[in-house]
């Protein structure tokens, strides 16, 4: 009998498996929007609190006078003034070429589509909006040609009228409008650096009259009830500006607020209070390491500040007392710990800790202290402990609650080989206790006293311990190796400096030692890299160099960074390769081998080393392609798309595959497909974590084919069990599996593929 089939004959293809460190990464910026920047400026707004603006895009929203923050983008950019009606509800926010207003307190902001204020070839920008009355505008402009310029609007900006130009100190490109004050509705005056200029006719014109280049006047203020104005200014010389009843100050207050019968104002790191109407000040120093950028007071009792790192400063009793508030990070991360690819925890210089679930998309917050948090991990899933200056934290219920006890160490480094025994401490320097806790933290034996060799007891600053018996600490110029939980201490490897040491899984040790510049002529220190064995002897492996951050990996492979490279090890530190680029990280932990969080001073990253996949085998029959996926990272299976591509790269051909890692599986094609040369590519769905695999081109085949039984005579014969041929060329015999079997024996009873004269038929020998 006779039949007609289609054949495929495919070509195996094979593609190359990399371990997924070698991989170049893909980095993400996974920091929550508007956890860093700086605070610009601060107002009270009825009904809906405090709105401070920040240099980072986003508005922040506080309802409790500053406690809390709630960040939402702003409608521009950046912004350079906010002018506020009296009601408190209405205001004005420009940011060089754009103009804004709400009229709901800050709930929503509409762009006001101006006329009449022109740029420049060099650009513009609208550097504050004034509020003369219910309906009159003021616009300090500059648009970089010839000093600032002034307009007016009469209709609550929405047409502009040149009324001053040419107004200039110091230079014309510097020029700026600071401030506008009226004594009555036909006089004022508008501020500026070096000069200050003044109209009798309610604005509509304006004179110049150059005060002092080296005078930067800031602002006016008007007492009410008070015919004192105060001009703040940043002056360098005695020369006062010629206004009736003035009170000036040299040293410059960035922004005076009037609360009740007192006057309060900030600028650097300090507070100035007035309650005499400004003649007499009184000045405290609140943070001498931050800068103050604004001031509101909500009541003459009740004022934040606002600065520097979205830092804010509160006070309830009229400025005595100050407590401050951080919202976000933006005073800077410190360490970073993940116990699992999706949870990690971030340590912050101002006592936060920061915690994600779910991989970096969100992250909480809370405050534990007042100083840096330093170093946080978990001996069990449920027990964990956080290092600081004199304390450390506690959680018996995996991070839900936690713990102050004290301790006497800097805190710098912390290890629990077991979830009741611990070492913290060995900041390095003149602080390089370590002590060691038997009882979960509670209480803490100092060794420095008990340290044999107390030459070298200051220390590299790094410490390791395997066990709650072995440990391994840096000193001047030597290690210090205790095996019996610290009761002893030998002095090991002389000339060695370990500022940062890790206990490798080959019972060795991996030291990373920072020498100072003037031992090699470099213009930065150096690293020198060692190995040692469990004996301690140590040799050096590599030298980089200034950098640190000595990191495991897993079991085998370890990391560090120097310059802008990251160097691996993966063969527990004995040699080291260079092998991707990121600038700028403070801490690295790889939470798989394949996923890496990293942190700057105020930034977070999230890191994906992409894989090879392998496709080892691939055969076809009767429409059917049997393919074999590998991929060597210790995961089972993955989740991909596998599509059949014609030799121009079209697809033809897709199906959803979850792929076992080594286990052969079937594809069933259609009997649409056409002759021609084909490839398959196999697309993980997470294309972060895994490249694409393709083959090598194939080709499809259609032939007729008979089906022979034993009595008919062909040119394809089977006798006795036997096929033969009587073909000119030699014949090749193949059985269903792709194997090829040998010619003129008896085969077993199946289905066979001839390949004769280059025609490919099947043969079926049946009982």
């Amino acid at each position: 009998m006779k039949s007609i089939v289609k054949h495929i004959f495919l070509a195996f293809a094979l593609c190359s498996v990399q371990f997924s460190i070698a991989q170049t990464p893909t980095w993400k910026n996974i920091t929550p929007a508007g956890w860093s920047g700086t605070f610009t400026s601060v107002d009270y707004f009825d009904g809906n609190g405090l709105i401070a603006i920040a240099n980072n895009g986003y508005f922040y929203q506080s309802l409790d006078t500053g406690l809390t923050w709630t960040p939402y983008p702003q409608p521009v950019s950046t912004i350079t003034s906010i002018s506020l009606y009296p009601d408190h509800k209405r205001a004005y926010i420009c940011d060089g070429s754009h103009l804004y207003q709400t009229t709901d307190a800050a709930v929503s902001w509409q762009e006001i589509k101006y006329t009449g204020i022109t740029a420049s070839y060099l650009g513009l920008s609208i550097d504050y909006i004034y509020i003369k009355n219910e309906d009159t505008l003021l616009a300090g402009v500059n648009d970089r040609i010839n000093g600032a310029k002034i307009y007016l609007s009469p209709d609550k900006g929405k047409t502009w009228t040149l009324v001053g130009e040419n107004l200039e100190g110091d230079s014309p490109l510097g020029s700026a409008i600071n401030d506008f004050y009226f004594v009555n509705p036909s006089q004022g005056y508008a501020l500026g650096n070096g000069f200050y200029a003044e109209t009798v006719n309610g604005g509509h014109s304006w004179t110049l009259s150059v005060i002092d280049f080296n005078i930067a006047f800031v602002s006016i203020l008007e007492i009410p009830k008070h015919p004192t104005i105060i001009s703040i200014a940043i002056p360098q010389s005695d020369q006062l500006p010629p206004f009736d009843s003035t009170v000036f100050f040299k040293g410059g207050i960035q922004k005076i607020v009037q609360a009740g019968s007192m006057l309060y104002g900030v600028y650097g790191h300090n507070f100035f209070s007035s309650a005499d109407s400004g003649k007499t000040w009184t000045i405290k120093s609140i943070d001498a390491n931050k800068n103050f950028k604004s001031i509101a007071f909500v009541d003459q009792q009740t004022g934040i500040i606002v600065g520097e790192e979205l830092t804010t400063y509160r006070t309830n009793d009229g400025g005595t007392t100050w407590t401050k508030y951080v919202y976000g990070g933006a005073e800077g991360f410190n360490k970073i710990y993940c116990k699992t690819k999706d949870e990690c925890y971030i340590t912050g210089n101002a006592g936060r800790l920061f915690h994600t679930t779910n991989g970096g998309t969100s992250w909480d917050f809370r405050d534990l202290y007042n100083g840096a948090l330093q170093n946080v991990i978990f001996p069990t899933n449920d027990t964990g402990y956080i290092s600081a200056s004199g304390s450390i934290f506690r959680t018996i219920d995996a991070g839900t609650n936690w713990i102050r006890f004290k301790q006497t160490t800097g805190g710098a480094f912390i290890y629990f080989p077991t979830k009741d025994t611990g070492f913290i401490g060995y900041a390095g320097g003149s602080s390089p206790d370590i002590a060691k806790s038997t009882d979960a933290g509670k209480t803490w034996n100092t060794w420095l006293a008990d340290m044999t060799f107390v030459t070298y007891k200051t220390g590299g600053g790094g410490a390791c311990f395997r066990s709650t018996k072995e440990g391994l600490v840096g000193g001047d110029n030597s290690l210090l190796y205790t095996n019996d939980g610290g009761n002893s201490w030998q002095n090991k490897a002389v000339g060695i400096t370990g500022n940062e040491i890790s206990a490798t899984n080959d019972k060795g040790w991996v030291i990373l030692s920072i020498y100072d510049s003037t031992v090699n002529s470099l213009q930065q220190g150096f690293v020198r890299m060692f190995k040692c064995d469990k004996d301690i002897n140590c040799k050096e492996t590599i030298t980089t160099a200034n950098g640190g951050g000595l990191k495991k990996v897993n079991d085998s492979t370890l990391c560090f960074q120097s310059g802008d490279s990251i160097y691996f090890s993966k063969d527990y530190g004995n040699t080291w390769k260079s092998q991707l680029y990121w600038n700028g990280y403070q801490d690295l932990c790889f939470s798989t081998t394949k996923i890496a969080y990293s942190i700057g001073i105020g930034s977070i990253y999230k890191a994906w080393f992409a894989s090879n996949l392998a496709i080892t085998n691939i055969k076809e029959n009767n429409k059917t392609v049997s393919i074999t996926l590998s991929f060597t990272d210790g995961v089972s299976s993955i989740n991909t798309t596998m599509y059949l591509l014609n030799n121009v790269g079209d697809t033809v051909y897709s199906v959803n595959k979850v792929i076992e890692n080594g286990l052969l599986f079937s594809i069933t094609l259609p009997n649409t497909i056409a002759d021609g040369t084909y490839s398959i590519v196999i697309m993980p769905n997470d294309t972060l974590l895994y490249n694409k695999a393709q083959s090598q081109p194939f080709s499809i085949i259609t032939t007729s084919v008979d089906i022979i039984d034993k009595d008919k005579k062909p040119v394809i014969t089977v006798v006795g069990d036997i096929i033969g041929c009587n073909c000119q060329t030699p014949f090749e015999i193949y059985n269903i599996v792709g194997q090829r079997m040998q010619n003129n024996t008896e085969l077993p009873i199946g289905i066979y593929i001839v390949k004769c004269n280059n025609i490919i038929q099947k043969v079926i020998i049946r009982p």
